[in-house]
């Protein structure tokens, strides 16, 4: 499933690529390429950002990331 149909299904807004296809869920320190993670603050964000996850769900507040984010 692609980034932005994720996004639709729980309302979200994605910040960067949303064509990248997403086949799992893992925390942080597990996350593979073509799985979406989660962070609830910066430092997590920091920690996601350096994992394999392809994409980022959080919330408003965290700053942008290089990697796609929903919020």
């Amino acid at each position: 499933m692609k980034i932005s149909e994720l996004a639709r299904i729980i309302d979200g807004v994605v910040e960067g690529n949303a064509d990248i296809d997403i086949k799992g869920l893992a925390g942080i320190e597990s996350a593979n390429p073509g799985e979406l993670t989660f962070a609830t603050d910066e430092e997590k964000l920091l920690h996601a950002e350096r994992s394999k996850a392809s994409c980022i769900l959080t919330n408003k507040t965290v700053r942008i990331s290089k990697k796609p984010l929903i919020r």
